[in-house]
């Protein structure tokens, strides 16, 4: 089963517990469909450069080159470039204030 097959799945269950009227387990199963498919999103998105994966993950530029080296993180890029998709990236935690 794909990712998509699986949120297909998700929605018409949800349907059908909307229908017997129990609408919070309806809404919880629609969340948790539309969570995936943002994820599946992500890791499907056009590839990134070093500067935007270091945005978007919180960490620096050096520390995902050394992931890279390490084989943590796979440079999808076909020209040589560094390029990561954003699905693939680690985020940092951001903390509590």
């Amino acid at each position: 089963m794909t990712f998509a097959e699986l949120c297909d799945r998700w929605r018409v269950d949800a349907a059908v517990l909307r229908h017997r009227g129990a609408e919070a387990a309806a809404v919880l199963l629609e969340g948790c469909a539309a969570e995936l498919d943002a994820v599946q999103a992500d890791r499907t998105a056009e590839p990134v450069t070093l500067a935007e994966a270091s945005e978007l993950s919180g960490y620096s530029v050096a520390h995902l080159r050394r992931l890279i080296a390490d084989g943590a993180l796979r440079n999808v890029s076909e020209d040589g470039r560094v390029r990561m998709r954003p699905g693939d990236l680690p985020r940092k935690l951001k903390r509590a204030s």
